[in-house]
């Protein structure tokens, strides 16, 4: 067992090609050459996601995906880690994303899914760096609605599902939460576009965008997290805030009947 691990660990990276992650009751699958990039994210058999990736731009160029950067050098780490890495032929720009897909026991529609981006810049340019995302919570996109509940964290639901995505480090420097598919377009128009700040869309068929910016001549590390769950668990101030609601209701109740 201690071999075959090693042997994992110690593969070198392999050439761009479907990528498939397991863990427990979820699978992630990539496309590394396309833009629809984490095309499926499955947990106990309903894919959540229909695509995720990102998106670049230099100085005052039209946005790119990052699969236009150069193919992908793939490392496995584990069966459920795996690292893309694009770099251009100058070797003045490298970005490599690590996904790393933490399944959770059967039936629990439970999984995390995170994400460390390296970026190296030495163009000589100021880089915008953008995220996109497109998830279908239950399989269906028509009902969906999403809000940012802080300057780093998204919050998506849909009937008896969410996700939450918290961008660690660094805060995105703009984010826009739109109906599909309005930012995709502005990504692809080829011209250069800014996220226009919306913070919440729906409920219909939603998206979300963060926009990152770094200067030239400096290596970056984004650090994020996706949380899928059943449903939305309220937080322990809002529970606490329907008890005391409930408390001061079951008194006027006693009142009147006294």
């Amino acid at each position: 067992m201690l071999l075959v691990l090693a042997a994992v660990l110690l593969l070198p990276a392999l050439p761009a090609t479907a990528i498939t992650l397991t863990d427990m009751n979820s699978v992630v699958n990539i496309n590394p050459a396309a833009q629809s990039g984490v095309a499926d994210w499955i947990v106990d058999r309903t894919d959540q996601l229909t695509s995720q990736w990102f998106w670049y731009r230099l100085g005052t160029s039209a946005e790119a995906s990052i699969e236009t950067i150069s193919a992908a050098s793939v490392t496995f780490l584990t069966p459920r880690t795996v690292t893309l890495t694009y770099a251009n032929g100058a070797g003045t720009l490298s970005i490599a994303v690590t996904y790393l897909l933490t399944g959770q026991v059967a039936g629990s529609q439970a999984s995390d899914l995170a994400e460390t981006i390296n970026i190296t810049n030495n163009t000589g340019q100021v880089l915008n760096f953008f995220q996109y995302s497109d998830f279908d919570l239950g399989n269906t996109p028509a009902n969906d609605s999403v809000t940012m509940l802080t300057p780093n964290l998204v919050h998506q639901e849909d009937a008896g599902f969410s996700i939450n995505e918290t961008s660690a480090v660094p805060i995105p420097n703009a984010v826009e939460l739109a109906a599909f598919n309005n930012t995709l377009l502005k990504l692809n128009n080829g011209v250069a576009d800014n996220l226009n700040g919306s913070t919440s869309a729906g409920p219909g068929d939603v998206t979300w965008a963060f926009q990152w910016t770094f200067a030239s001549g400096a290596s970056y590390q984004i650090s994020k997290d996706k949380q899928l769950r059943a449903s939305v668990v309220p937080e322990p101030m809002t529970i606490l805030g329907v008890m005391l609601s409930l408390g001061g209701v079951a008194g006027y109740i006693r009142r009147r009947v006294a």
